[in-house]
């Protein structure tokens, strides 16, 4: 037995998972060289906005290993 919900699963989740990690590579290419005056004005709601994209990420992982954790236990399925 193959593990259709958790391709179904992964189809819905990959997406937003790409989003976060768009969203944390461009935070890192904003601040990791030299900063601008202007770029240090906007710091503080940057780092606040990536500290919520990593909230929603890190919920979105652990939804994926919920479900791994759960069909794991099932000697039938495939993951």
């Amino acid at each position: 037995m193959f593990d259709n919900e958790g391709l179904a699963l992964r189809d819905k989740l990959y997406p937003r998972l790409t989003k976060t990690t768009d969203a944390a590579l461009a935070f890192n290419d904003t601040f990791a060289q030299a900063v601008t005056p202007e770029q240090a004005a906007d710091f503080d709601s940057a780092l606040a906005k990536l500290g919520e994209t990593l909230e929603e990420r890190f919920a979105l992982e652990d939804e994926l290993i919920a479900h791994v954790h759960t069909k794991k236990r099932d000697p039938e399925v495939t993951l």
